[in-house]
């Protein structure tokens, strides 16, 4: 058993350090089972659990149900409730029992953080670990942000980096800046705390945690993800507001540093502080377009010149110059119906920078099809190397075309075949929207949902779109889960919450010394999860699913309070 407990302290350790350093390929594929490094260390810590379990408790004769607090009865009523959502899905069955178990194998890590968190002795190496895997990820992060050519270095963990407007957000090893910025705002707080129970701590280790607290708040603040920095204040008033000595003095530390970068960042850079003024981009990207009413007529491939005006009725200035510029430029369709002809037209610069409420006119130079036919042209405004303002806001001017062949100009001119139509992308939706469409949704299955994880497959036919981002989500954990798996999803989530709040209760009212200071870090950690939860969802990622469990389990393995799990019972 002795070697048994130090393999599986160090599977602890190797996975605590690892999580947030999951790699975009899986290291193992079996069929539709892809497993990555981070899934593979988790399989680890559990399966040295499993053998534990079976040495310790003799499960298959006698189980030990003294393990077993409301907690555990919440979490399995959970899992149990996203297995009969997905089982009785009424489109995606497969994929959403697919998300259903991989949820499952995630919460069993609930299950093994508290069995092995009954000796507090095992509860701060965990911490430690995952503290300094959380200080390199952060680092990672805002070297991403100050080198961008070290951005080819980090794509191994992600497909694509995460932009607002221009700007590039830090997600460092992480696939997005959302899921990034979730994990180190709930990271932080069991940091410190576990760096903190240990007295007294050096000058030199004075040093290297403010260091810790500054790389990782930079990280944050750096995401630019306004439910991390809200989540992450929430949870660093609580810890100022219940504790005293050095963890609140560090606390308070962090929330200064916090603060001022945020502020910081507001002043030096505008797309950032048009972020804070409204709730989606979609305000950045609309536009009025004037023009003369008339029929247009080209012949192929020729260019004219149509005058325009365009009004800036946006949230932020739109650049001329640099890296990102805005132009005017254009679409071709079909006639008849949506299918994209050509979706790269010609640009027409503007002539400076435009702010809120100012307008220019210009000629657009316009580029015919090259073969004859009737077509629509639709203009829209383009912010080069980042979007098309019509994907975001929806919002193009359109007008009726016709390219005629060179030898005729007139309309009994017969008319070629159209080129190879593109198909168009629904515009963005903002958080307001998706909510929405998920409420919906959700009135049709009201109590079984629509199946874990089916709203990302299903959101876009709500609009009536084919084409859409498959990897969006409700934007909101208490959303997401009503959508997926109705009522009795809702509820067993709810039930969750409620005995997480009271096992963190008993801490409050009963730890001391070195078990006070982690159970705080680890509530405070589980706060700022509920907290951007509220306008985020986590569940699909493994390090911040991973990190969730983990903190939740560690919590509970304690009784809430320094106490055994059966002195629930």
């Amino acid at each position: 058993m002795a070697r048994l407990d130090r393999l599986s302290a160090a599977m602890w350790i190797i996975f605590a350090v690892m999580l947030p350093f999951e790699l975009k390929t899986p290291l193992i594929t079996i069929g539709p089972l892809s497993i990555t490094n981070v899934e593979l260390a988790m399989y680890g810590v559990l399966a040295v659990w499993a053998v534990r379990l079976i040495q310790t408790c003799q499960v298959w004769r006698k189980p030990d149900r003294s393990r077993l607090t409301p907690v555990h009865w919440a979490v399995l009523t959970w899992i149990a409730a996203n297995i009969i959502s997905a089982l009785l899905a009424p489109t995606l069955r497969g994929e959403a029992l697919k998300f259903a178990f991989r949820s499952a194998t995630g919460a069993l890590l609930f299950f093994a953080a508290a069995d092995w968190a009954r000796n507090a002795d095992r509860v701060r190496p965990i911490a430690l670990a995952l503290g300094a895997g959380t200080v390199l990820s952060a680092g990672a992060g805002i070297i991403e942000v100050a080198m961008p050519s070290s951005v080819p270095l980090w794509l191994a963990f992600k497909t694509h980096v995460t932009v607002v407007g221009e700007v590039l957000r830090a997600s460092g090893t992480f696939q997005y800046a959302n899921t990034a910025a979730m994990f180190w705002e709930a990271a932080l707080p069991i940091g410190l705390a576990a760096m903190l129970s240990a007295r007294p701590m050096s000058r030199r280790g004075s040093i290297g945690l403010a260091a810790a607290v500054i790389i990782v708040t930079l990280a944050i603040v750096l995401s630019a993800s306004r439910a991390a920095l809200i989540g992450s204040a929430i949870a660093l008033l609580l810890l100022i507001g219940l504790n005293r000595g050095a963890l609140r003095r560090w606390s308070a530390f962090a929330l200064i540093g916090l603060v001022a970068l945020t502020a910081a960042q507001v002043i030096a850079s505008p797309v950032i502080a048009a972020r804070f003024r409204a709730e989606s981009e979609r305000t950045w990207y609309l536009a009025q377009i004037d023009l003369e009413p008339q029929a247009l007529t080209f012949r192929p491939s020729e260019i004219s010149s149509v005058p325009l005006t365009v009004t800036n009725i946006s949230a932020r200035t739109w650049p001329a110059g640099g890296v990102t510029p805005v132009s005017v430029s254009y679409h071709w369709l079909s006639a008849d119906s949506q299918d994209m002809i050509i979706l790269e037209g010609v640009r027409t610069a503007l002539p400076n920078d435009l702010a809120p409420g100012e307008q220019v006119s210009l000629g657009l130079r316009v580029k015919a099809p090259s073969q004859a036919g009737d077509y629509r042209l639709q203009i829209d405004l383009v912010q080069e190397y980042v979007t098309w303002f019509s994907v975001r806001s929806g919002q193009v001017v359109e007008m009726a075309a016709r390219v005629t062949s060179a030898s005729a100009m007139s309309a009994s001119t017969p008319i070629g075949s159209p080129l190879t139509p593109m198909p168009r992308p629904l515009p963005s939706p903002t958080r307001t929207e998706l909510w929405r469409i998920a409420i919906e949704l959700w009135r049709d299955r009201p109590v079984f949902g629509i199946g874990p994880d089916n709203f990302r497959w299903t959101y876009g036919t709500v609009l009536g779109a084919a084409d859409f981002n498959r990897t969006v989500t409700a934007n909101s954990w208490v959303v997401e889960t009503l959508v997926n798996t109705g009522l009795i999803g809702l509820g067993s989530l709810i039930g969750l919450g409620l005995t997480l709040a009271w096992v963190a209760y008993r801490a409050l009212r009963e730890s001391a010394g070195v078990n006070r200071t982690l159970a705080m870090g680890l509530i405070a950690a589980l706060l700022a999860f509920a907290v951007h939860g509220l306008v985020d969802y986590f569940m699909p990622f493994t390090p911040t699913y991973g990190l969730f469990w983990l903190a939740a389990g560690l919590l509970t393995g304690r009784g809430g309070a320094g106490h055994d799990a059966g002195d629930w019972l």
